[in-house]
């Protein structure tokens, strides 16, 4: 790690002891530095006791500024009896997280602490967590409640209190299930429990949602982006996901589980995907008209959202997440013929150094997804399949990612002819906005 930790001169964090060790001054200024590759924690910090590596130590209380310079932190694991986890315990105060990608998390507690808050990123917010953060993986917690009390567990954030939450997502799979018997839960997709907070705004969730409760007297909550509403508000968000749970009728709701004197506005489900037309708040619809821009009203499809087939599965996208660089889908392979390739074999390669990045293989449709892909390079796809002559066994793509401000518009299904692909041979180019 380099740096002094001020605004002027903040730490520079390049691996993922440097990460743990933001502890060490968890109210300083810090950047990312690059990728980090957060997999060594499922060996770290045995516990005889349980038996089991604990993974990554959720950061104390964090007051500082981070800044992850829209890089990720990939594979954290954290394995723990503490009810405050996340990657910060929690961001408090005028601290601000932004910019920040949490891949593949892999985060389980068992606890009978008396507070439970949870998420991939923090289990609370009072402070800010704004522009580009997300997070892939599964969150499970089990938890022994000692008593009746306010809970939370989210793709993203277990519960914000008086945070602000804005431009992010999760692609999270949350499980909450309380053994005890002695009060309700709550859990979303991107946060358990929302309450006296700043809105939720331009942000959305993907992932599944279960509850499994042991008390029932009162329902518990959960939804596609938060679990419970109360006093606060969701703006321009939408969710994906299938909420589920048990012993809990009236409360399990495509976006919102339950709500108490809150408001959605342009807040919209997948009611096919989700499997449910109710929610607390907000507008149920098709997939088709999720995937459909005019759907969205009042979105900034501008400068904030974008959404095109190619990126994000055709849902809507924030301009601001590098889709594309780590989610692609190649789309509609054709052969000399017309005809849609399946089991075709494509292989991604760096354009600047011809280095090879990942393969992926077609679907019926003659598409295939790639998870990741670099953001700083554009990118070259070789093609092949079963065939007799080159025409009709392989094909060369260029996907080249461009920022708005150099001129970068929308992926498309038709992408323009390209005569030279930097390697001696002709083929065909995608251009997909990555960033502002």
């Amino acid at each position: 790690m380099t740096g002094s930790g001020t605004e002027l001169d903040p730490y520079i964090i390049y691996d993922v002891t440097d990460l743990q060790n933001i502890q060490n001054a968890d109210d300083a200024y810090y950047e990312l530095g690059n990728n980090i590759d957060a997999s060594a924690t499922r060996a770290w910090n045995w516990n005889a006791g349980r038996g089991i590596y604990e993974g990554f130590t959720p950061i104390s209380s964090f007051g500082g500024q981070l800044d992850g310079k829209l890089y990720s932190v990939n594979g954290l694991y954290m394995n723990t009896t503490s009810g405050y986890t996340g990657f910060v315990q929690g961001i408090t105060g005028s601290a601000v997280i932004q910019n920040i990608y949490f891949p593949d998390v892999d985060i389980t507690v068992n606890t009978s602490d008396l507070y439970l808050r949870v998420g991939a990123v923090a289990g609370y917010i009072e402070g800010e967590l704004a522009s580009c953060v997300y997070a892939s993986g599964t969150v499970s917690v089990t938890w022994a409640a000692p008593q009746a009390i306010l809970n939370g567990v989210g793709g993203l954030i277990g519960r914000s209190m008086t945070g602000t939450i804005r431009r992010c997502w999760a692609d999270v799979d949350v499980t909450f299930t309380e053994t005890r018997g002695y009060t309700t839960i709550c859990a979303g997709g991107l946060v358990g429990y929302h309450s006296n907070s700043f809105p939720i705004v331009d942000s959305f969730a993907r992932g599944n949602v279960s509850i499994y409760p042991t008390y029932t007297a009162i329902a518990s909550s959960a939804g596609g982006i938060v679990g419970r509403v109360y006093e606060a508000d969701v703006i321009r968000s939408y969710s994906t996901g299938v909420p589920y749970g048990t012993g809990t009728p009236g409360r399990i709701g495509g976006a919102v589980g339950s709500t108490y004197r809150s408001t959605c506005t342009a807040v919209y489900w997948d009611k096919e995907t989700s499997g449910t037309s109710y929610s607390a708040c907000g507008t149920g619809k098709t997939t088709a008209e999720m995937k459909t821009q005019s759907t969205f009203s009042g979105y900034d499809f501008d400068t904030i959202w974008g959404i095109t087939s190619n990126a994000n599965n055709g849902y809507p996208y924030l301009r601001c997440v590098p889709y594309g660089a780590d989610f692609f889908t190649f789309p509609d392979l054709m052969d000399d013929k017309g005809r849609r390739v399946k089991n075709a074999r494509v292989e991604a390669y760096r354009a600047d150094t011809h280095a090879y990045v990942e393969t992926q293989y077609t679907d019926e449709n003659g598409s295939a997804t790639f998870t990741e892909l670099p953001k700083e390079t554009d990118i070259i796809f070789h093609a092949t399949w079963g065939g007799t002559t080159p025409s009709e066994k392989e094909q060369w793509y260029y996907l080249r990612f461009l920022p708005i401000s150099e001129g970068g518009t929308n992926a498309s299904d038709a992408p323009t002819a390209r005569d030279n692909l930097g390697i001696g041979t002709s083929g065909l180019i995608w251009e997909l906005v990555f960033g502002d």
